[in-house]
């Protein structure tokens, strides 16, 4: 079947709108399966080198996105309990400041 993404007069296709709302639904069961705590994006990805274009696009960036959020909700105490758990390995040196120093 060919889809008819194309938008006409702002209206999404019905059969583009499913697929994005699939997406999505896909996207928040894996957010609510996220334990808590978070692991670091090392951990998680470890075959993701720090500074990769992998942190940037796809699953990678989804998670780099959702660990930022979660850090920054932590109270500066527990954001350096899970700095001590969780050090920084080579290469992501000032990984957690930077999160503590964004807005």
């Amino acid at each position: 079947m060919e889809k008819s993404w194309k938008i006409i007069d702002g209206h999404i296709p019905a059969d583009l709108r499913q697929d994005l709302e699939t997406l999505i639904e896909r996207s928040n069961e894996i957010r609510q399966n996220y334990p808590d705590p978070m692991v670091a994006p090392w951990g998680q990805f470890p075959t993701i080198p720090p500074r990769s274009i992998g942190w940037r696009m796809g699953p990678g960036e989804d998670y780099f996105l959702d660990f930022h959020d979660w850090f920054k909700k932590l109270s500066r105490e527990e954001q350096t309990n899970y700095c001590v758990k969780n050090p920084e390995p080579a290469g992501w040196a000032g990984f957690y400041t930077r999160i503590q120093n964004t807005k």
